[in-house]
């Protein structure tokens, strides 16, 4: 089989050459007509003219970055001009462009980045706000507090990952182990910015040894609690 395999790429090397051979270029450095000996030798006729007009060609490039260095563009309105070592184009452009600055420096704003969404927004001098707006300190908070808790789950010991509501209001009889009474699922609101409000009866996962205490997130260690139950509880152990 392999045999057949490389007799068949031997004659189709063979065609190939042969209709190559039928094929004349002309080498782009000297001009001569030639016919290609090698397989990806079709612009020039020898490796001393490729190596020569590649030489020309970076020589050429070299011209052209030199050219486009000379050339100037105005500061203020970006066009091209031939004012020597200046700045700006014209005078006018010299004034618009110093007024402008002088009434930057007399502004009480300046532009930087959101530190939750990335978008440009108007800071006052002398002022540490990093969000752009309210939604942006919730975001981040949230996420914050969401690494934090992540970070404080795996440095206090094993953690259970099959660990959710639904099982545990199974397990419970969907009963509150502080207040011995039934949760309700449905007891929540969503406003309209599209955040989730969870109500007083709405259950929530407890854990008996808090985070906080070295408790850890495992199944002998969490239980079903009222939203209310669980943050009157806050990080108190019963």
């Amino acid at each position: 089989m392999y045999a057949d395999i490389e007799k068949r790429n031997e004659r189709r090397r063979e065609r190939y050459y042969e209709k190559r051979q039928d094929i004349t270029y002309v080498c782009q450095c000297c001009g001569i007509e030639y016919q290609p000996k090698e397989k990806n030798r079709d612009r020039y006729c020898s490796r001393e003219c490729a190596d020569k007009q590649k030489a020309i060609n970076k020589v050429e490039r070299l011209k052209r970055m030199e050219e486009y260095k000379s050339i100037k563009f105005c500061a203020y309105c970006g066009i091209v001009h031939s004012a020597g070592t200046s700045t700006y184009c014209s005078d006018k452009c010299s004034k618009e462009a110093q007024s402008l600055k002088k009434r930057l420096r007399t502004m009480s704003y300046k532009i930087v980045d959101c530190k939750c969404c990335g978008k440009q927004f108007m800071q006052e001098y002398k002022k540490s706000k990093v969000y752009c707006s309210d939604e942006c300190v919730r975001t981040y908070g949230k996420a914050e507090h969401r690494h934090a808790r992540r970070k404080r789950i795996k440095e206090n010991g094993r953690v259970d990952q099959g660990i959710n509501i639904n099982r545990l209001a199974r397990q419970e009889n969907n009963l509150c182990h502080i207040c011995h009474t039934v949760c309700d699922d449905s007891d929540y609101k969503i406003t309209d910015e599209g955040y989730f409000l969870a109500g007083d009866q709405y259950p929530s996962i407890d854990h008996v040894i808090p985070l906080s205490k070295g408790g850890t997130h495992t199944h002998d260690n969490v239980r079903l609690a009222h939203f209310k139950c669980n943050r009157d509880k806050s990080d108190s152990i019963q």
